[in-house]
């Protein structure tokens, strides 16, 4: 996958490359999106699960404020990190044309999966995607 930086709420940058040797979940999303508004919570799940893991979910926020994201982060209770594409740049790169928009990367860098619109991230079909892909990363 293309390596990128941008930053996070916090203010600080962020490399795709800063998370070499982990499974990285990448999702593009937008305050505004009802589907993205629907999947956030099992995302939300899905990083509690793994987040002890070599796993990190990259939210990648396209052309949105800070100020929208945090409020919409403390509203519901979503911890998990996110990075603001503010020109959008980011989902180009990737070729995002509708959100929201998910891609797997395995501890490579390699894009092994995705998803066009909401998915339930909590499944046990999710879980066990995870699960493999993070024991290929035990393996290397």
């Amino acid at each position: 996958a293309p390596d990128f930086t941008l930053k996070n709420l916090e203010g600080s940058e962020v490399s795709l490359r800063d998370f070499a040797g982990k499974v990285v979940f990448l999702n593009f999303w937008a305050t505004w999106c009802g589907p993205c508004r629907e999947e956030m919570p099992s995302m939300e799940k899905l990083w509690q699960r793994f987040k002890e893991d070599d796993f990190v979910i990259l939210a990648v926020d396209l052309r949105e404020s800070r100020g929208e994201v945090v409020s919409f982060m403390k509203e519901y209770g979503l911890t998990f990190p996110v990075l603001l594409d503010s020109k959008g740049e980011v989902g180009s790169m990737f070729g995002v044309r509708a959100i929201p928009t998910t891609y797997l990367l395995d501890s490579e860098g390699r894009i092994v999966g995705g998803a066009i619109g909401a998915r339930n991230w909590e499944s046990e079909d999710a879980f066990e995607l995870i699960e493999s892909l993070l024991s290929d990363t035990d393996a290397a």
